[in-house]
């Protein structure tokens, strides 16, 4: 069943009733919040309804196994909790407590969708390789709804790296030093960016986001998706990088290339003549510039479903696309507000820059675990 709802004064949807119910469940519907779904006569609060939604994620389930005990013989410490979504280890006020089972707040959205569908609660596991969540598949991940708050996922992102700022801000800062040690080189350093920037990326990504599951992570680990899929990784990076290559270097191009056809550089142009040729490259120049940057907002999920579902790079780049293009604008809010971390970070000088740069891709994987975490791995 579809719903709408009213927010900031816009309508939004349509979501199905488990995500409306996790809406509800995570505060972001009031009572007072209008909601509309077919049969209904008008538009009317969401109290009205509660009742219709929210027993959908509360069916009667058999009692679950204790999760303050031991998992593989790996004793929890006091005032420590197990997600029985992840399986990761947490301290008792950073989950909540859902049908008597504690959840973490990344595996809370799951959880709900889980029990919505009429699911039993999961007895818990050891936090695992990221791909071994989901089995929703594509069309039913594109067909739904989101939210998302650029404010919201870089407050998260700096909460967990305050939390475990060894493997989070000690890997990143890692990455980012080897990338920019590559880029040195002489000669072979701009083939060297190219070529690894994607999986160096995609492999600090996929530690991110197996943290952001619950997971335990080592500093170590930003090294170790390198070589998963190290062709599509590259794949994901480089198309976008060439198309951002293009548009920067074809006004030049065609600006030189008419140019030398016509005489320019010999004198046999005027002012006038220059003018005439330099406004339209100029505009074509300001088009495409634009262009590089809805691409970059519409393609922000291919690199982590390349490392994390196991998709090719074709297939991520479409389902990115059709995912981040319902929510363009938050989308690229998101990725303006992570440049603009940039100036206090320079006014911090390199560090504030390596902590920024660890930042966004946190922040990333964070909103990407929230839209992607049920998805079915591609299958090979």
């Amino acid at each position: 069943m579809n719903w709408f709802y009213v927010q900031d004064g816009q309508q939004v949807g349509p979501v199905d009733t488990a995500e409306l119910a996790r809406l509800a469940a995570e505060g972001m519907l009031r009572d007072d919040t209008l909601v509309w779904r077919d049969g209904m006569d008008g538009w009317q609060a969401f109290s009205a309804v509660r009742s219709e939604v929210m027993p959908a994620v509360v069916p009667t389930l058999a009692p679950p196994p204790p999760v303050f005990a031991s998992v593989a013989g790996n004793p929890l410490e006091p005032g420590r909790v197990r997600c029985a979504e992840c399986g990761g280890e947490f301290a008792a006020d950073d989950t909540i407590e859902l049908n008597g089972v504690r959840i973490c707040g990344a595996c809370k959205p799951a959880h709900l969708q889980r029990l919505a569908q009429g699911g039993p609660v999961p007895a818990g596991s050891s936090a695992g390789v990221a791909d071994e969540h989901g089995s929703v598949p594509e069309a039913e991940i594109v067909d739904r709804d989101y939210t998302f708050n650029a404010v919201e996922r870089f407050t998260e992102a700096w909460n967990l790296m305050l939390k475990d700022p060894g493997p989070l801000l000690g890997g990143g800062v890692l990455v980012l030093i080897v990338l920019g040690f590559m880029g040195a080189v002489p000669y072979l350093g701009i083939i060297a960016t190219i070529v690894m920037t994607g999986p160096m990326m995609g492999s600090l990504l996929r530690m991110y986001i197996r943290r952001v599951r619950g997971g335990t992570v080592q500093v170590g680990e930003a090294f170790e998706g390198i070589g998963r899929r190290f062709g599509q990784q590259v794949m994901a990076s480089l198309f976008p990088m060439l198309l951002h290559m293009a548009a920067t270097l074809l006004p030049v191009m065609l600006f030189g290339g008419i140019a030398g056809a016509t005489g320019l550089f010999n004198g046999r142009f005027n002012q006038a003549s220059l003018v005439t040729l330099g406004v339209p490259l100029g505009l074509l120049w300001i088009f495409l510039s634009l262009a590089n940057v809805a691409l970059d907002t519409v393609l922000i999920y291919a690199l982590p479903l390349v490392v994390d579902k196991e998709y090719k790079f074709i297939p991520a780049i479409k389902l990115s696309y059709h995912v981040a293009k319902k929510h363009f604008w938050q989308t690229f809010w998101f990725r303006f507000l992570g440049i603009l971390l940039y100036i206090p970070g320079c006014l911090a000088l390199c560090v504030g820059m390596l902590v920024v740069g660890c930042l966004i891709p946190l922040a990333l994987a964070i909103q990407y675990d929230r839209l992607f975490r049920d998805l079915a791995p591609a299958k090979s």
